[in-house]
């Protein structure tokens, strides 16, 4: 399923990820990009947890500071950790 639905847009943002990050080796953007989404979507699919997992302190229908955070925290971590990758 996932080869179905995603295979063309995954090629998609590696192709346009390795002309963001040149000297990048392929499988470090590989690997990035599927941290990146996989962060996406569980903190999408967890989000109704929110309230109880901080006892209180943030709360589910904060979505849009939740998108906004969420989108700094991939974009930071995907730059930090591809600069930091060894190179092959």
């Amino acid at each position: 399923m996932h080869q179905k639905f995603f295979s063309q847009i995954a090629k998609l943002y590696h192709r346009e990820l390795s002309l963001a990050f040149p000297n990048a080796p392929s499988k470090e953007i590989h690997w990035h990009l599927h941290l990146a989404v996989s962060s996406m979507l569980g903190a999408l699919a967890q989000h109704r947890r929110l309230r109880d997992f901080t006892e209180g302190v943030c709360s589910e229908e904060e979505v849009g500071e939740m998108i906004n955070r969420l989108i700094r925290f991939v974009t930071h971590g995907f730059i930090n950790g591809i600069n930091s990758s060894p190179t092959e």
